[in-house]
């Protein structure tokens, strides 16, 4: 994962002479795409290497001056996030990736090797999210929804992974549209939600 640099101002007149609506969406040589938007506090640069999950993400005050940078994969907040002041400098860092010991890298490995799953490509992976669970498991989880291979009829194979120890909690088959999720099904099958413990997100 190779990160941009960082660009502590942007370019407000490049950006009004070619928005369209508020938006400017162009594609570098290299095949990178990048949004640009404006926001009620000012503007958001978006980049996204070409056949990837991460999006790197700049947001900049009304002058143009950076306030926050950071990455997302599948539009989940990793790695730094790190906020600065009106002079660039940094007056604050929060790691996301701080709860889970079980990392990306690591998730991706187990995928690839025990599923023949690629994390790392977006055609592959229908959705991907992380959080920690303060309902339940009073831990972080990982919740991957996989495209399957035969994908004639948007079948998804769903897998809720522990967030410290990379443990397959529950690993399911579903579609697209079903509205059953990997987390409910696990939770359904806990003696703590048989007792009244536990709840189900849906």
């Amino acid at each position: 994962m190779n990160k941009p640099e960082i660009n502590y101002f942007f370019d407000i007149d490049k950006f009004e002479k070619n928005n369209d609506g508020g938006e400017w969406n162009f594609t570098l040589s290299n095949g990178t795409q990048v949004r640009q938007f404006k926001t009620n506090n000012g503007f958001v640069v978006e980049t996204t290497p070409p056949n990837s999950a991460y999006v790197y993400s700049s947001g900049y005050n009304e002058k143009g001056e950076i306030t926050i940078t950071g990455v997302r994969f599948y539009d989940n907040g990793v790695k730094k996030w790190i906020y600065f002041n009106d002079k660039q400098e940094i007056i604050k860092e929060i790691d996301n990736d701080q709860p889970y010991l079980f990392s990306i890298e690591a998730l991706a490995k187990l995928l690839k090797e025990n599923y023949g799953i690629d994390l790392y490509d977006t055609t592959q992976i229908s959705m991907m999210s992380r959080y920690v669970d303060t309902e339940n498991l009073h831990k972080p989880i990982y919740i991957i929804n996989a495209n399957q291979k035969n994908n004639l009829i948007n079948d998804l194979n769903c897998f809720l992974i522990d967030g410290e120890t990379g443990k397959v909690l529950f690993q399911m088959e579903t579609y697209l549209l079903s509205e059953s999720s990997v987390y409910d099904e696990y939770i359904k099958t806990t003696e703590e939600y048989k007792n009244g413990t536990y709840k189900l997100e849906n």
